[in-house]
């Protein structure tokens, strides 16, 4: 077998019975990708000052939300900054401006004395330009409140204007204590909720080991509205996803897409002092535990260690788990995978499926995709290694079960990797090369592992990631573009960026509306000054809105430009200027258009 690399995708790809989804007939072929372009220029900079860490979303159109704080070298490692604050960046690459400068401030030490240290966790799009935000709280200086002892985890509902959501604690929800561990994500996590009606936000599910049991820490869940009701039982303590058994060190969570979520924890095994297992849970969208709060065994492995990694769901309700195998006798480190089906069953046997060695100390990511289940892992030689497994556990990428190496940078470094609404895979990460290939790279691959014609075989540019001054903080797909956020090096004197790269490769757009022209709910609305249109577009095309008061008399004609297809959030000229009152808004594109009504107060 050659490697994927080395062969053309082909134009028609024969019908395999165990992809995600059936293919019945041969679809027309994708027309040949180009290389990503930086439609940002020499990118978008936040201002603040250097030496800070970023998060984003997407801002529910073609713009995107940032979360930023200061962070600066410690002895006992990174010490993070007295702030959070919130940024907006518009479609056009051009930071929002009815937004202070430095961004809204979102907290600081003052609102938290005892835990005055803060960092991002996850920050995930509500899906009308507001966002959820998850942040660890804690004090490098104070005993017990140390961010490698003890740390507060808080979650926040932001809306589009960086304010605090009706609803929600001006701190935030405290979720119970937890342990200080390095990596946040294995003490708490968020995800999406299901989807909401087009201009109504979603809501957030958040997991957490509750940390006020230290021997035996059950996983609680809870389902957050976007007012900040708690929609299953139990209150701010969640529902009992994973019983109590014993010490239990990281969490994974990821959502089914339809309200509910399964999670997988790492635990001591019982009778032993060393030896790690991993156990999963489920709860459905009404909040109930269909797998039992004892859970189910993920894989039966009586001479290893067993850790989870990374955890992903696909539509059909199966959970993907990545697994880090330590030997308890004298074997290499190993690295598997394992499904669990929608009733908690073991798809790839008792075991899991052993796809090669791993390296020391090294993380692997999970994703499910169109095209099957990517997993992501770092071999013994430190080389990352990407393979795609189909539902019955085959390894389809490369000649070995341990996939293909990203041998598209030497030497090797660490890959971010994210799945395209057609099951591609983009890997974004930092090169350690020197010019020509050094800075922020990306690359995508097909279905078969393959580059996407049109990529170089090293990838391209991040446009203005500055080597020695930035690093790669945040990366997603969002609306058919490529956002690479990248954090600030200390002292560098260089400030944070966030770069979109546009694509022509995304062809099968889950955010295209069923017309040719839909109009949402203005943000905000009511609107005291400027306000931004939300529109979406079947096809690329020019746009016009206008704007009618209640006498039905036009007062507003604004050109907005040829837009792309997706969605898109805008700043629409003129529209601060206009009179406190009701207006009727009409977006033109062709001859398709679509109304909303627009409030406008003092």
């Amino acid at each position: 077998m050659s490697r994927p690399d080395e062969r053309a995708s082909p134009a028609c790809p024969r019908p395999v019975r165990f992809l995600l989804v059936l293919v019945l007939a041969c679809a027309a072929p994708l027309a040949r990708a180009q290389a990503p372009s930086c439609a940002w220029g020499s990118g978008v900079t936040l201002p603040g000052g250097d030496s800070r860490d970023l998060l984003i979303t997407d801002d529910g159109g073609s713009g995107v939300i940032a979360i930023a704080w200061p962070v600066i070298s410690g002895l006992m490692g990174p010490v993070y900054g007295n702030s959070l604050h919130f940024f907006h960046v518009l479609e056009q690459g051009r930071l929002d401006p009815n937004l202070p400068a430095e961004g809204v401030l979102i907290i600081s030490a003052p609102d938290l004395p005892s835990h005055s240290e803060f960092a991002g966790a996850r920050v995930l799009s509500d899906g009308v330009g507001g966002a959820y935000l998850l942040f660890r709280a804690c004090n490098s200086t104070m005993a017990h409140a140390r961010c490698y002892e003890v740390s507060q985890m808080r979650l926040l509902h932001l809306t589009a204007q960086g304010t605090i959501a009706p609803g929600w604690p001006a701190l935030g929800v405290l979720l119970p204590p937890t342990f200080g561990l390095p990596d946040v994500h294995a003490v708490a996590d968020i995800v999406p909720d299901g989807d909401a009606p087009v201009g109504t936000p979603r809501g957030v599910i958040a997991a957490w080991l509750d940390g006020s049991s230290f021997q035996s820490p059950p996983v609680n869940a809870q389902r957050f509205a976007p007012d900040g009701g708690t929609l299953w039982p139990g209150g701010l303590a969640g529902v009992e996803v994973l019983a109590g058994q014993t010490p239990r060190y990281s969490l994974r969570v990821a959502g089914d897409h339809a309200g509910g979520a399964s999670v997988v924890a790492t635990q001591r095994v019982s009778g032993s002092n060393t030896q790690l297992e991993t156990r999963a849970g489920r709860v459905l969208a009404d909040g109930s535990v269909p797998w039992g709060a004892a859970g189910k065994p993920v894989v039966t492995q009586p001479t290893y260690s067993v850790s989870a990694q990374a955890l992903a769901m696909d539509d059909q309700g199966r959970s993907f788990v990545t697994l880090d195998l330590t030997s308890i006798t004298s074997n290499p480190e190993r690295f598997a995978t394992q499904l669990l089906s929608a009733q908690g069953t073991r798809a790839w046997g008792l075991f899991g499926i052993e796809l090669g060695s791993i390296g020391y100390n090294t993380s692997a990511s999970g994703l499910a995709t169109l095209s099957g289940f990517v997993s992501l892992h770092t071999d013994a030689a430190g080389s990352p290694r990407y393979q795609q497994q189909d539902g019955y556990g085959s390894a389809i990428w490369g000649d070995t079960s341990d996939g293909i190496p990203a041998d598209w940078t030497t030497p090797p470094s660490g890959q971010l990797p994210l799945t395209t609404a057609e099951g591609h895979v983009v890997t974004v990460w930092q090169s350690r090369e020197g010019p020509p290939n050094s800075g922020i790279r990306a690359l995508e691959l097909d279905e078969g592992g393959g580059i996407v014609p049109g990529w170089p075989a090293t990838g391209v540019a991040v446009c203005d990631a500055t080597p020695a001054s930035h690093n790669l903080a945040d990366a997603m797909i969002s609306g058919g573009n490529l956002f690479v956020a990248f954090g600030s090096v200390e002292y560098s004197g260089v400030l944070p960026a966030i770069q979109r790269l546009s694509r022509a490769v995304l062809e099968a757009r889950a955010d295209l509306p069923a017309g040719a022209i839909e109009l949402s709910t203005p943000a905000p609305n009511p609107a005291r000054g400027a306000w931004l249109a939300r529109l979406a577009l079947r096809e690329a095309g020019s746009v016009s809105l206008e704007a009618f008061d209640v006498a039905g008399r036009r007062v507003l004609a604004a050109d907005l430009g040829v837009l792309p297809a997706g969605r898109h959030a805008l700043a629409v000229p003129g529209g601060a200027e206009l009179a406190p009152g009701v207006y009727r808004l009409r977006a033109r594109s062709g001859n398709a258009s679509a109304e909303r009504m627009l409030v406008k107060v003092r």
